[in-house]
């Protein structure tokens, strides 16, 4: 299942239109870069200690999460779920800009809570561009 969820995380990050870079580093290496979105541009890094939580998240459930954004200081991780019946569907809907992310939110004082959510993409040039996201309070 781990080969089928990466190779389907591939497929996804090439829909995307990522930098090709990004997509080779995960494809090789399992590298999962991180783009930080902010008004004045996108920032793409990798950062070890992100990479060491997706560990242990992908540990917990049965997912292969293939790119982190950071906007709006949350953390969107984009993720490949064992739910194959659903993949075909998630992708109409990815080339369509939509796609569901698993939230990291830490809002609440001391609490981690990991929140499915739909959110808005837009890609340019390689880089994701903005998130559109909804506030549901």
């Amino acid at each position: 299942m781990k080969d089928e969820l990466k190779q389907e995380a591939i497929k996804r990050l090439e829909i995307l239109k990522l930098d090709s870079k990004i997509i080779k580093d995960f494809k090789d290496n399992n590298k999962v870069y991180v783009s930080k979105v902010k008004e004045t541009g996108t920032e793409i890094i990798f950062d070890g200690k992100i990479v060491d939580m997706i560990k242990i998240f992908e540990q917990e459930k049965t997912i292969k999460i293939y790119h982190v954004v950071i906007f709006d200081s949350q953390m969107y991780m984009l993720a490949i779920h064992k739910h194959k019946e659903e993949w075909k569907k998630e992708k109409l809907y990815l080339k369509k800009g939509w796609v569901t992310v698993v939230l990291f939110d830490t809002s609440k004082e001391g609490v981690i809570e990991f929140i499915a959510r739909d959110v808005g993409i837009e890609v340019e040039n390689g880089k994701i561009k903005r998130l559109v996201t909804w506030k549901t309070e």
